[in-house]
């Protein structure tokens, strides 16, 4: 290419871009404003579009002069029609970045309403619906987006989460059962599989989704590092979580530090390391306040140490930000703890007897329900509701601790010799000794 064509070359593509940066800014200038709708708006661009094209077929003389004088212009021109955005979208966003999530859903609902296939608003609006705890908005923004835009991978991710939320595991199963990911972010239905499956404490299951990903990120890790846990392979999860964290290159945000730290501080507390834990925990609180886990956890390792005060501050601000049913049958769950090593028996048996009958086969719950039975002396119902746990996860070691405890109190031997078993192989060592 010699000197006269390279400059014909470069005369094309500032014009180009100045051209296009015009038929932009006219686009958006007239349909972000509500000026005139999509089609209108479209085709005044086109016609400014072709008016400049034929002034410069029509002006074309000395090219060089141009090329001189027109490149900074025509740049500026072109990224100022790409950088133009709709006000409302935009406040939006900036509504949804500084956590006013209710004033950001408002707009983005009118946004939606003009633009109807724009998926980004939906999914912005989704998770701000899901923030909020409003799932049932949140599941019929992504239903709504799913009929405009059938097999959306990442507006299916958004369902799966709000099913999650929901606690409806099987809905979400059913809904996946035949999904095939395209590309490594919707390889996330497995996860959310493997998680629906987990509490549903199908654990093996919940394995062999997550043995499906092909790339499976620090989320994916951690899942299966609790399971491990929750099928008794405590020694392997323990041993798997300190090789991850060696290799743990992920940049996270903020808000996934706390949850990474939250979870580090779930396996500190298997490995009886209670102060460590604490310390995480609270790491995990700077970083995110609003993080319910964060606090909960904490307050069980200061009922173990005996911090009882401490740990009801956490458990009154885990309250507060909590936002869901699951999320507030565990803070209660702990609370029951917390009311029998403080002394007020009755008040967590009440406690748990209340959940019992609103989230019957919980197996958590169960548990507890059944610790509290014992300690009152109700055996034949403490009975009843740790076999209960038992049958619906049979890797519940605190379950089977606590009935083979109850057998030694109703001198049982036999049935104290088969739950030991467990336990014993299991090397499980009891949060609370009996």
């Amino acid at each position: 290419m010699n000197l006269d064509q390279t400059v014909i070359f470069l005369y094309l593509v500032n014009l180009s871009l100045f051209i296009a940066g015009i038929g932009l800014i006219t686009y958006k200038g007239l349909y972000f404003r509500g000026l005139v709708q999509r089609e209108i708006a479209v085709k005044i661009a086109c016609a400014i579009v072709t008016l400049f094209i034929v002034l410069a077929i029509v002006f074309f003389s000395d090219v060089s002069i141009f090329v001189q004088r027109a490149t900074f212009v025509s740049m500026l021109v072109f990224i100022g029609g790409i950088t133009i955005n709709d006000p409302i979208i935009q406040k939006a966003h900036n509504y949804f970045r500084d956590k006013k999530y209710q004033e950001a859903t408002t707009l983005y609902e009118k946004a939606i309403q003009r633009f109807s296939k724009k998926t980004e608003l939906y999914l912005y609006c989704g998770h701000a619906y899901l923030i909020l705890g409003q799932t049932d908005a949140a599941l019929d923004i992504a239903d709504r987006c799913l009929k405009l835009i059938p097999d959306d991978d990442q507006v299916l991710n958004l369902k799966m989460q709000v099913l999650l939320k929901m606690e409806r595991y099987q809905d979400l199963l059913d809904m996946s059962a035949t999904m095939r990911p395209k590309h490594p972010e919707a390889e996330y239905v497995y996860l959310y599989r493997a998680e629906a499956l987990q509490r549903l404490y199908q654990y093996e299951l919940a394995l062999d989704e997550l043995d499906k990903m092909k790339s499976p990120d620090l989320n994916a890790r951690m899942e299966r590092i609790q399971l491990e846990i929750k099928l008794n392979r405590t020694d392997k999860a323990i041993s798997d979580f300190h090789a991850m964290m060696q290799n743990q290159n992920d940049k996270c945000s903020k808000e996934q530090m706390a949850h990474l730290l939250t979870f580090s501080s779930y396996v500190r507390m298997k490995e009886r390391k209670y102060e460590v834990a604490i310390q995480e925990q609270t790491n995990a609180i700077d970083l995110n306040t609003d993080y319910c886990y964060a606090f909960v956890d904490r307050a069980f390792c200061y009922i173990i140490t005996g911090k009882f005060e401490l740990a009801q501050n956490d458990l009154q601000m885990a309250e507060k930000i909590s936002t869901s049913d699951f999320e507030r049958a565990l803070i209660d769950t702990i609370k029951a703890l917390l009311l029998w090593k403080t002394g007020d028996l009755p008040a967590a048996l009440s406690l748990m007897e209340a959940w019992n009958a609103k989230r019957t086969d919980n197996v958590e719950i169960l548990t507890v329900l059944g610790l509290m039975q014992m300690q009152s002396d109700m055996y034949e119902a403490a009975c009843n509701s740790l076999s209960r746990a038992i049958e619906l996860d049979p890797h519940r070691a605190d379950a089977y601790y606590y009935r083979y405890k109850l057998f030694e109190k109703k001198q049982l031997n036999d049935l104290v010799q088969m739950d030991k078993q467990k336990v014993d192989k299991w090397k499980y060592h009891p949060y609370f000794e009996l």
